[in-house]
């Protein structure tokens, strides 16, 4: 009972690793630190028609999220909007997403992870990233 148990433990780990799909990654204070993917996205641009998301949405929904992701006390200054089209790993096609990077001030004071960045997929799902992995 106890390998089925670990058997199956270690195959649902498996799942859920091989689920994230990294289209970004760099080093952050000595932590690795990358973009992902949960799933594949299921919005995509031909890079021809009207984008799915506009300039204003995107600043609507970062705004929404960084009302939930930072302490009262923190407060977001965005210092640049990309729409990228990115390869990720495990993904045979590109998807386009909008890369913003940030700053965060903590009491009207530099935080001390000063120097952020999310990604928006097409959807409007937020991809935050994930450092020390």
């Amino acid at each position: 009972m106890r390998l089925m148990t670990l058997t199956l433990f270690l195959a649902i780990s498996a799942t859920a690793i091989a689920s994230e799909y990294t289209f970004e990654s760099w080093s952050n204070s000595g932590n690795r630190c990358v973009l992902q993917f949960s799933s594949v996205p299921d919005v995509n641009w031909d890079g021809k028609s009207k984008l799915p998301l506009s300039i204003e949405d995107v600043r609507e929904i970062f705004n929404d999220w960084t009302k939930r992701a930072l302490a009262s006390n923190e407060q977001a200054h965005v210092t640049g909007y990309d729409l990228s089209s990115v390869v990720a790993d495990g993904i045979a096609q590109n998807y386009w997403v909008f890369k913003i990077r940030y700053t965060v001030f903590s009491n009207n004071e530099p935080s001390e992870t000063f120097n952020r960045k999310v990604a928006i997929d097409l959807s409007g799902r937020v991809i935050e990233a994930k450092c020390g992995i």
